[in-house]
C-alpha cells in the first residue's frame, strides 16, 4: 500500500475464497466483529473467553503484544476468517 512501511514480510495467499495474510494492528475491528458475530456457533469449540474478545479494544491490545512476539523471531500469529 502507498506509504506505508514495515519491515514484515509480505506473505498473502490468495484463492477465489479465502486470502491468507499476516495479521496486522488494523484488523483488530474485524477480529472483534467476527468473533461477536459468530460466539454462540464457536461457543463449544472455543476456550471460556471474556468480554474483550468482542471488542476492537480488546484485539488492539492483543495484537499489540503480538506484534511484538514478532519482533523476536517467533512465528507468526494465524487466525481463521471465513
Amino acid at each position: 500500500m502507498f506509504g506505508y512501511r514495515s519491515n514484515v514480510p509480505k506473505v498473502r495467499l490468495t484463492t477465489d475464497r479465502l486470502v491468507v495474510r499476516l495479521v496486522h494492528e488494523r484488523d483488530a475491528w474485524r477480529l472483534a466483529d467476527y468473533y461477536a458475530e459468530n460466539r454462540h456457533f464457536l461457543k463449544p469449540w472455543e476456550p471460556v473467553r471474556d468480554e474483550s474478545h468482542c471488542y476492537p479494544s480488546g484485539w488492539q491490545a492483543r495484537l499489540g503484544m503480538i506484534g511484538e512476539i514478532s519482533q523476536t523471531g517467533a512465528p507468526p500469529f494465524i487466525s481463521r476468517w471465513l
